[in-house]
Protein backbone atom coordinates (compact mmCIF):
# COMPACT_ATOMS: atom_id res chain seq x y z
CA UNK A 1 0.00 0.00 0.00
CA UNK A 2 2.26 2.83 -1.20
CA UNK A 3 1.75 6.02 0.75
CA UNK A 4 -0.50 4.19 3.20
CA UNK A 5 -3.59 4.77 1.08
CA UNK A 6 -5.46 2.58 -1.40
CA UNK A 7 -8.45 3.69 -3.46
CA UNK A 8 -10.99 1.96 -5.65
CA UNK A 9 -11.73 2.99 -9.24
CA UNK A 10 -14.14 5.69 -8.08
CA UNK A 11 -11.54 7.30 -5.82
CA UNK A 12 -13.03 5.98 -2.58
CA UNK A 13 -10.48 5.10 0.10
CA UNK A 14 -10.63 1.34 0.71
CA UNK A 15 -7.44 0.83 2.73
CA UNK A 16 -5.50 3.12 5.01
CA UNK A 17 -2.26 2.40 6.87
CA UNK A 18 -1.44 4.87 9.65
CA UNK A 19 0.83 2.47 11.55
CA UNK A 20 3.84 3.74 13.48
CA UNK A 21 3.09 7.43 13.08
CA UNK A 22 2.97 8.42 16.75
CA UNK A 23 -0.76 9.21 16.62
CA UNK A 24 -2.40 10.00 19.95
CA UNK A 25 -5.81 10.40 18.34
CA UNK A 26 -7.30 9.65 14.97
CA UNK A 27 -7.32 12.27 12.23
CA UNK A 28 -10.73 13.99 12.00
CA UNK A 29 -11.62 12.32 8.70
CA UNK A 30 -11.38 8.93 10.44
CA UNK A 31 -13.00 9.96 13.70
CA UNK A 32 -16.08 11.40 12.01
CA UNK A 33 -16.80 8.33 9.87
CA UNK A 34 -16.26 9.88 6.44
CA UNK A 35 -14.65 6.73 5.04
CA UNK A 36 -17.76 4.66 4.39
CA UNK A 37 -16.02 2.37 1.85
CA UNK A 38 -13.03 1.66 4.07
CA UNK A 39 -12.26 -2.06 4.23
CA UNK A 40 -8.85 -2.17 5.88
CA UNK A 41 -7.54 0.14 8.60
CA UNK A 42 -4.10 -0.27 10.14
CA UNK A 43 -3.31 1.78 13.23
CA UNK A 44 -0.70 -0.38 14.98
CA UNK A 45 2.29 1.06 16.79
CA UNK A 46 0.84 4.42 17.75
CA UNK A 47 -0.15 5.93 21.10
CA UNK A 48 -3.93 5.73 20.71
CA UNK A 49 -5.95 5.44 23.92
CA UNK A 50 -9.29 4.84 22.24
CA UNK A 51 -11.03 4.18 18.95
CA UNK A 52 -14.04 6.44 18.43
CA UNK A 53 -17.41 4.85 17.60
CA UNK A 54 -17.55 6.20 14.00
CA UNK A 55 -14.61 3.94 13.07
CA UNK A 56 -16.95 0.99 13.56
CA UNK A 57 -19.96 2.50 11.86
CA UNK A 58 -18.68 1.85 8.34
CA UNK A 59 -20.42 -1.24 7.03
CA UNK A 60 -17.49 -2.24 4.85
CA UNK A 61 -14.65 -2.69 7.38
CA UNK A 62 -13.14 -6.19 7.06
CA UNK A 63 -9.79 -5.72 8.80
CA UNK A 64 -8.74 -3.54 11.73
CA UNK A 65 -5.19 -3.73 13.05
CA UNK A 66 -4.67 -1.57 16.14
CA UNK A 67 -2.09 -3.49 18.13
CA UNK A 68 0.67 -1.89 20.20
CA UNK A 69 -1.28 1.17 21.31
CA UNK A 70 -2.75 2.10 24.71
CA UNK A 71 -6.39 1.29 23.96
CA UNK A 72 -8.25 0.57 27.20
CA UNK A 73 -11.76 -0.11 25.87
CA UNK A 74 -13.73 -0.70 22.69
CA UNK A 75 -17.06 1.01 22.05
CA UNK A 76 -20.26 -1.02 21.78
CA UNK A 77 -20.39 0.04 18.12
CA UNK A 78 -17.89 -2.73 17.31
CA UNK A 79 -20.98 -4.92 16.99
CA UNK A 80 -21.97 -2.97 13.87
CA UNK A 81 -19.02 -4.45 11.97
CA UNK A 82 -20.81 -7.41 10.44
CA UNK A 83 -18.09 -7.82 7.75
CA UNK A 84 -15.13 -7.57 10.11
CA UNK A 85 -13.00 -10.69 9.58
CA UNK A 86 -9.70 -9.74 11.26
CA UNK A 87 -9.37 -7.75 14.46
CA UNK A 88 -5.90 -7.20 15.85
CA UNK A 89 -5.69 -5.59 19.28
CA UNK A 90 -2.66 -7.26 20.87
CA UNK A 91 -0.40 -5.12 23.02
CA UNK A 92 -2.98 -2.70 24.37
CA UNK A 93 -4.55 -2.09 27.78
CA UNK A 94 -7.91 -3.81 27.26
CA UNK A 95 -9.46 -5.04 30.49
CA UNK A 96 -12.74 -6.19 28.91
CA UNK A 97 -14.52 -6.54 25.58
CA UNK A 98 -18.01 -5.18 24.98
CA UNK A 99 -20.72 -7.84 24.69
CA UNK A 100 -21.56 -6.50 21.22
CA UNK A 101 -18.40 -8.17 19.87
CA UNK A 102 -20.53 -11.30 19.57
CA UNK A 103 -22.43 -9.62 16.74
CA UNK A 104 -19.32 -9.72 14.53
CA UNK A 105 -20.46 -12.88 12.79
CA UNK A 106 -17.79 -12.73 10.05
CA UNK A 107 -14.92 -12.46 12.55
CA UNK A 108 -12.34 -15.17 11.76
CA UNK A 109 -9.23 -13.92 13.57
CA UNK A 110 -9.19 -12.16 16.93
CA UNK A 111 -5.81 -11.12 18.34
CA UNK A 112 -5.95 -10.06 21.98
CA UNK A 113 -2.58 -11.16 23.39
CA UNK A 114 -0.71 -8.88 25.81
CA UNK A 115 -3.68 -7.04 27.27
CA UNK A 116 -5.25 -6.93 30.74
CA UNK A 117 -8.24 -9.16 30.06
CA UNK A 118 -9.59 -11.11 33.02
CA UNK A 119 -12.60 -12.55 31.19
CA UNK A 120 -14.11 -12.77 27.73
CA UNK A 121 -17.82 -12.11 27.17
CA UNK A 122 -20.14 -15.09 26.67
CA UNK A 123 -21.36 -13.30 23.55
CA UNK A 124 -18.08 -14.23 21.84
CA UNK A 125 -19.84 -17.51 21.05
CA UNK A 126 -21.85 -15.53 18.49
CA UNK A 127 -18.75 -15.17 16.33
CA UNK A 128 -19.69 -18.20 14.26
CA UNK A 129 -16.72 -17.82 11.88
CA UNK A 130 -14.03 -17.46 14.55
CA UNK A 131 -11.19 -19.87 13.77
CA UNK A 132 -8.25 -18.08 15.41
CA UNK A 133 -8.29 -16.65 18.94
CA UNK A 134 -5.07 -15.32 20.45
CA UNK A 135 -5.32 -14.47 24.15
CA UNK A 136 -1.88 -15.28 25.60
CA UNK A 137 -0.35 -13.04 28.26
CA UNK A 138 -3.62 -11.86 29.76
CA UNK A 139 -5.12 -12.57 33.19
CA UNK A 140 -7.74 -15.01 31.91
CA UNK A 141 -8.65 -17.87 34.21
CA UNK A 142 -10.98 -19.61 31.76
CA UNK A 143 -12.72 -19.20 28.44
CA UNK A 144 -16.51 -18.85 28.40
CA UNK A 145 -18.27 -22.10 27.50
CA UNK A 146 -19.98 -20.29 24.61
CA UNK A 147 -16.64 -20.06 22.82
CA UNK A 148 -17.03 -23.80 22.25
CA UNK A 149 -19.62 -22.94 19.59
CA UNK A 150 -16.90 -21.29 17.49
CA UNK A 151 -15.03 -23.44 14.96
CA UNK A 152 -11.67 -22.85 16.69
Amino acid sequence: MPGGLQQDGDGNVTALDCSGRGLTELPPFLADGRLDRLQMLRLSGNALRSLPPPVFETGSLTELAAGSNHIAALPEEIGLCNRLAILGLSGNALAALPPSIGQCSALRTLRLSDNRLTALPDSLGGCASLTELYVSRNDLRALPAAVGRCPL
